[in-house]
């Protein structure tokens, strides 16, 4: 399981829900009667794509998959998306690539209700083109950067979030992505028993596979929406959007939430229609190709911030309050050309992560020009952070002791989000993230 911090950032909060899936920064609920899945009728008006299976025409025999294969399919075919929004920027959910005969492109397909903001009462398909403002495109399997975003977003006025499961849906046209692979959507209707796997990269949960493939079964099929089990019943928060695929390789459902009884998906026979009914608006959306780090840790990428701005990573807040310099400290006196620096700092575990988040002194380090050191460790200050520590989302004030040179231009203080999927295991790494210090005292 991970030990460490468990990016890429909507709460619809029902007293008989156990556990949803979503994404990384922001969660979500559903119902678990499924009697209140609304008007799943009207969705299956016209065209029924599991006609042939139904009057028992399709005889085709299809080889398997291997677990081998599975795997594969997961670490190529299932992505995160760093939203940036009305809200501001965060990860969140899981999304999978299609192509769209009636579109004639492949469309990024995830869940709607992260992506609803977070204090309206009511927000629809037509208004989410104005709310989000772009979105990077990531492999799930190990954050990796695809160097594609989205360019378009699909209007989908009837869309809407949990507990209406089967209109749980958004599409975004693709810039960049010609090397993104696609899943094709299952044209066989699932039947109780069935195998399936989750296809996601999971973060709040005792079960964590890093191979990012959950296998399980088929519980129930019920209009456009399915009912599965999960072996280990992992949690799923990041899931939400994420694939749902049978032995086969095709998709039978987009992963929504869970309840105490079952995990909870919306079927292609449903959003497949959403999305081909739907009209792309002409809001374009700004190229967002991110450039691999060539550093010796592997950092996927780096967000620069000044001082007075908050930052927020994939596991927790930061916001810095203020910064002194001294030549002495407990007693002890600098070096000549070195002195201390305090660093003032408030931490939050990042929103919709529900354990406290682990902390340790050297989660945070001071750079400049040729050099860079970690944090003296606790003991020395009243108000010092101590060497290890949790936090949650209510505020942690603290303060952290530096060691570095005098009448240097630059100063920063960096961090990163990363991860550890097993005890003793190799550190994933994700974003550096970088504060530019004043060089003289300062206080918000």
């Amino acid at each position: 399981m991970r030990n460490k911090k468990c990016s890429l950032f909507l709460c619809f909060l029902l007293v008989i829900l156990a556990l949803v899936g979503c994404g990384s920064q922001k969660t979500e609920d559903v119902d678990n009667n499924k009697e209140n899945v609304e008007e799943k009728g009207d969705l299956l008006k016209g065209e029924d794509p599991f006609a042939d299976i139904k009057q028992g025409n399709v005889t085709e025999e299809r080889e398997k998959l291997s677990m081998e294969e599975i795997e594969a399919l997961a670490a190529e075919r299932a992505f995160n998306v760093h939203w940036y929004t009305e809200d501001g920027d965060y990860s969140s959910g899981t999304a999978f690539v299609m192509d769209s005969e009636k579109h004639g492109q492949k469309l990024l397909v995830t869940a709607f209700h992260f992506l609803w903001p977070e204090d309206a009462q009511n927000f629809t398909g037509e208004e989410l083109p104005e709310f989000v403002h772009g979105g990077e495109i990531y492999y799930a399997y190990d954050f990796a950067p695809t160097n594609a975003s989205i360019k378009n977003c699909l209007v989908i006025k009837d869309a809407n979030a949990v507990p209406v499961v089967d209109r749980d849906v958004a599409a975004f046209t693709i810039q960049g992505g010609e090397d993104l692979k696609t899943l094709q959507l299952a044209k066989t209707m699932p039947k109780v028993g069935d195998k399936i796997y989750l296809l996601a990269s999971l973060w709040d949960s005792e079960v964590i596979n890093e191979n990012c493939v959950y296998p399980g079964e088929v519980k129930d099929v019920d209009g456009g929406v399915l009912y599965y089990s999960l072996d280990g019943k992992p949690g799923t928060t990041g899931a939400s959007g994420g694939p749902v695929i049978n032995e086969y390789g095709e998709v039978v459902a987009m992963h929504m939430a869970s309840n105490v009884l079952s995990f909870i998906g919306h079927m292609p026979n449903s959003f497949g229609k959403q999305i081909e009914a739907a009209t792309i608006s002409d809001i374009t959306y700004p190229a967002m190709t991110v450039t691999e780090e060539t550093t010796d840790d592997g950092y996927v990428d780096m967000e620069e911030y000044s001082y007075d701005e908050k930052v927020s990573t994939m596991f927790y807040d930061v916001q810095i309050n203020g910064v002194s310099y001294t030549d002495t400290l407990a007693g002890e006196n600098s070096e000549e050309g070195y002195q201390f620096m305090i660093v003032d700092v408030s931490l939050w575990a990042a929103e919709g992560l529900n354990e406290p988040v682990e902390m340790y002194y050297y989660d945070f380090t001071a750079e400049w020009m040729d050099d860079y050191c970690e944090p003296l460790k606790s003991g020395l200050i009243e108000g010092q952070l101590p060497d290890e520590y949790t936090i949650t989302d209510e505020e942690t004030r603290g303060k952290l002791v530096f060691y570095v040179p005098k009448d240097e231009e630059v100063l920063v203080f960096d961090f990163v989000d990363y991860y550890i999927m097993e005890e003793g295991g190799e550190p994933q790494y994700g974003t550096l993230y970088v504060i530019y210090l004043p060089t003289k005292d300062w206080t918000k």
